[in-house]
């Protein structure tokens, strides 16, 4: 046995769940699953790509600029980095679903227009 504390000694499940809404979820745009996951696949690629030009750039910084103008908190912002640093950590490959560089930023922005503020 490890003597290392595990996750389960800190937190329940409930505890965990209760934390992760708080901090990390998508709750806040109003549409399904598969969009969702379109999401962050295309904030990832978008990151990626642009990291062989600028390699410090971060998730959180695409998803502010794209989102100026739509009315989402930074808080909503930095969890949806949070999401996507998760994700494409180790990824060279994400789903772009045959958009081309211009149509990616732009369904980005569309997705963001889904924002639900309550």
């Amino acid at each position: 046995m490890s003597s290392d504390l595990e996750i389960e000694d800190w937190y329940s499940y409930k505890q965990l769940l209760q934390i992760y809404h708080k901090f990390f979820s998508l709750g806040f745009l109003d549409t399904d699953f598969k969009t969702k996951m379109a999401l962050i696949s295309l904030i990832c690629y978008t990151t990626h790509k642009l990291k062989s030009k600028k390699p410090d750039i971060t998730h959180y910084q695409i998803i502010q600029k794209l989102a100026v103008g739509k009315g989402i908190p930074d808080r909503y912002l930095k969890a949806l980095a949070v999401v996507c640093d998760e994700f494409g950590y180790g990824c060279t490959e994400f789903p772009t679903f045959d958009l081309n560089e211009k149509e990616i930023l732009n369904t980005i922005k569309d997705i963001f227009d889904k924002f639900v503020p309550f």
